[in-house]
């Protein structure tokens, strides 16, 4: 069984290892694609302002030196601080490793623990490499981190896990609901932050039967099995 997580633009440089990172084929591929851009038409494909633009320039040149961040110390977007890696004893760790993938569109599938440089890249970014669409470049490669049938538990947004062939897995998804004078709402912000909760719940308990995911129940989510399919879990949290 694997989990599948997305990355995110949020990222924290605090710990910080002085070892420069391992790149596979395809990332140094995208790397030199990069290079070659300057700054206005890096603004102009990525659709981000002169400073942001700088701030890319800046993790294009610096890609190659050696110093380097545990991926889930890096990201520190709203599903990764509700995930809160700093909560998980060594054992709990020890299954996060096991079990969760981590979907870029820079570095491909990885594992928690890789060591990785600061980047700005998603799949809806209009960067050709290799003459395809970052989907297309990185779809087989996605495919083929799984053993064929495997158990996905899905955690990622549409972005990344409508790269994964259903046809070739056992994929679980997940749906989160906050519930207000009757009506259900959900929105980015909601499923980010229950994201991440739920990663935190499958690891603290370990979960290897997808019946105790059912007990999910962290900051007041409950189990809304009318609203559930045999390949759907979803949760609701009345406020």
């Amino acid at each position: 069984m694997k989990i599948i997580f997305s990355p995110s633009k949020e990222m924290s440089f605090q710990s910080p290892y002085k070892e420069a990172t391992n790149y596979s084929d395809k990332t140094k591929t995208i790397i030199s694609e990069l290079k070659n851009l300057n700054k206005d038409e890096i603004k102009n494909i990525y659709k981000i302002s002169d400073k942001v633009a700088d701030e890319v320039l800046n993790y294009i040149d610096n890609f190659y030196i050696e110093e380097s961040y545990r991926a889930i110390e890096m990201y520190t977007g709203l599903a990764f601080r509700k995930f809160d890696i700093d909560s998980l004893n060594s054992d709990e760790k020890s299954y996060l490793d096991e079990h969760l993938v981590i979907l870029s569109a820079f570095y491909g599938p990885i594992n928690p623990e890789k060591l990785v440089r600061p980047y700005r890249l998603d799949m809806n970014i209009g960067i050709k490499v290799d003459g395809l669409s970052l989907k297309n470049f990185w779809k087989d490669e996605f495919n083929s981190a799984f053993e064929d049938g495997e158990t996905i538990l899905n955690l990622a947004s549409d972005e990344f896990s409508n790269l994964i062939d259903r046809k070739k897995f056992k994929i679980y998804d997940f749906d989160f609901f906050e519930k207000k004078d009757g009506k259900l709402k959900s929105h980015s912000t909601i499923s980010k932050k229950s994201r991440g909760l739920m990663l935190n719940y499958i690891c603290r308990n370990k979960i290897e039967n997808l019946e105790d995911l059912k007990n999910f129940n962290l900051e007041g989510f409950k189990f809304a099995e009318e609203l559930s399919t045999e390949s759907k879990f979803t949760f609701i949290k009345t406020i």
